[in-house]
């Protein structure tokens, strides 16, 4: 029993997530602790077996399983003792005393209201501010965290970053953008003005290091390029035109942000979802968006990039797929027949998709990447490259797609 909760103890320390290792070893796993740990397991073994054994002996019964027992014991409660001394991750150190004065610090800042920190593949501040936050509180507080950082030695062979949370609205700034992060964090808060009935998630010059299960680790970041990524949600509305209206009001009121990454719009009840890659749409774009809505049956998910990889090492273009929720192949083809013409006045490549599959989409290695060999599931998609020219020597086209094809694609 005492090597089974010692086992216990040791699997809940080391996994649980409301205890990082880096934080909560030196607080919690200290040697008498270990030490502690291994007495009362191997003291609890060996009790509960000479029972077992002693009884095993009166009853005239084999007595060796009980032995083989202690043993088990005695070496299952040493492991989880040594475990526990031994739970520092290599090659960085523990950050108890910092993240522990760090949320003191930080907690006391005016505008916050409580404030957590994670130990994980970074060391993460995460500050819940009140919903009455200034921009100027909000740029302490960076401040604050970016010195105490940079005045812990402890912190330099570790990535940081800091992430604010203000009702449905984050942002969140890794070390690398932590010299101009306060004026980022400035116009994110002029953005939740501009539009207080959606959420906005901004992410500005963040990675992490991911160590990976076979082979050398990557280095994942985001919102590293112009003024980052940044989301934007309508929450009381899902249509073409919120979407639209929304980045009309960024060109004319927030110019400096077209650098950014840009998603806006929906994930439900349906997907509406129009992305621009660090500059924003123009005007022929928008209104074709607002034409392609205009059709409310079939419904459908659809989604507007101006940026898609094209199988092979052609230049990426602009994408839209239309996903339909419907299983008729007739539905795809009236579709791609009313839709093709507006995306063709753009007079740019652009890569089409609509679909009655939820597995096809446009990606990097094709919309038929999922099926092996090269015959197509007919009656399901239509992929067209308008105004541009794709060979899909991944596979054979339907029909339907052909005599699009020779409509709309210049090969």
């Amino acid at each position: 029993m005492a090597a089974t909760i010692g086992l216990l103890v040791s699997v809940v320390v080391l996994r649980t997530p409301a205890c990082y290792v880096y934080e909560c070893r030196e607080g919690l796993v200290s040697f008498g602790f270990s030490a502690g740990l291994i007495v009362v397991g191997v003291s609890g073994t060996l009790v509960v077996t000479a029972v077992l054994i002693d009884r095993a002996a009166r009853l005239g019964r084999p007595q060796f399983k009980w032995a083989k027992l202690a043993m088990a014991g005695v070496l299952v409660s040493s492991c989880s003792g040594g475990t526990l001394l031994a739970v520092d991750g290599p090659g960085k150190p523990s950050l108890f005393r910092e993240s522990r004065d760090i949320q003191r610090a930080l907690a006391q800042m005016p505008g916050v209201q409580r404030v957590s920190t994670e130990s994980a593949a970074n060391f993460s501040a995460i500050v819940v501010l009140t919903e009455e936050a200034s921009a100027q509180q909000t740029a302490a507080v960076i401040e604050g965290f970016r010195d105490r950082i940079a005045a812990a030695p402890d912190f330099r062979r570790w990535r940081t970053d800091i992430e604010f949370r203000r009702l449905d609205d984050s942002f969140k700034a890794g070390n690398e953008g932590f010299a101009t992060a306060a004026a980022r964090a400035a116009e994110w808060h002029a953005l939740i003005r501009a539009f207080p009935e959606a959420q906005v998630a901004w992410t500005y010059n963040w990675a992490y290091f991911a160590d990976m299960f076979l082979g050398p680790g990557d280095l994942i970041s985001e919102g590293t390029f112009g003024a980052g990524a940044i989301s934007l949600k309508p929450l009381r509305t899902n249509d073409f035109d919120a979407i639209g209206a929304a980045y009309r009001r960024l060109i004319r009121e927030f110019p400096d942000l077209g650098s950014a990454k840009w998603e806006i719009g929906y994930s439900a009840p349906a997907r509406r979802l129009l992305q621009m890659n660090h500059r924003y749409p123009t005007e022929a774009e928008l209104s074709a968006w607002q034409r392609l809505g205009e059709d409310h049956d079939p419904p459908r998910d659809v989604v507007m990039s101006s940026e898609f990889a094209r199988p092979s090492s052609s230049p990426t273009v602009p994408g839209v797929t239309e996903q339909l929720r419907s299983e008729d192949f007739d539905d795809a083809k009236v579709l791609a027949e009313k839709h093709l013409p507006i995306l063709a006045e753009l007079r740019t490549p652009i890569a089409y998709l609509a679909t009655t599959s939820s597995t096809d989409s446009l990606g990097s290695s094709g919309v038929r990447s999922l099926y092996n060999g090269n015959q197509p599931p007919y009656d399901r998609s239509v992929q067209i490259t308008v105004s541009g020219c794709d060979r899909h020597t991944y596979y054979h086209r339907n029909p339907a797609e052909q005599a699009l094809a020779l409509r709309y694609e210049n090969c």
